[in-house]
């Protein structure tokens, strides 16, 4: 067992139990969605950004709308956030082959790029994923 990090990041649930964790990288993607959608959105970069601290790397790959206009109807979120625009062309060749045009209704979008943070844990959260505290 590698030996602790004593540098680490620590979380702590409403109970006061605390978890050592290792740099993770958060992503979300984005595409043409109602207003609703982008509030989701907002509200879950904000719940990740308290939740992870700022050691946390997030990132929004955005698809099928131009990026400024994605930001801006998402609205105000942490500095931090990471914005990429994303095509079909980010995602695998050997996932690509299997696609039709609407990147299996939509679903694809979560796999272009296959990965974003290559050098940390990785976690794909839906726009409606709104994390609020860890689990007790």
């Amino acid at each position: 067992m590698p030996p602790r990090d004593p540098h680490a990041p620590v979380l702590t649930n409403s109970s006061g139990a605390t978890a050592m964790v290792r740099p993770v990288g958060i992503r979300w993607a984005i595409g043409d969605v109602s207003a609703l959608g982008f509030e989701a959105l907002r509200l879950s970069l904000w719940g990740a950004h308290r939740l992870f601290g700022p050691e946390a790397r997030l990132a929004v790959c955005v698809n099928t709308v131009p990026l400024d206009e994605a930001q801006r109807r998402t609205g105000p979120v942490p500095d931090s956030v990471e914005w990429r625009a994303v095509t079909a062309g980010h995602m695998p060749a050997a996932l690509r082959r299997y696609l039709d045009g609407s990147m299996a209704e939509g679903v694809a979008w979560k796999l272009a790029p296959l990965r974003v943070f290559p050098d940390r844990y990785e976690l794909s959260l839906d726009n409606d994923c709104i994390l609020w505290g860890l689990p007790e």
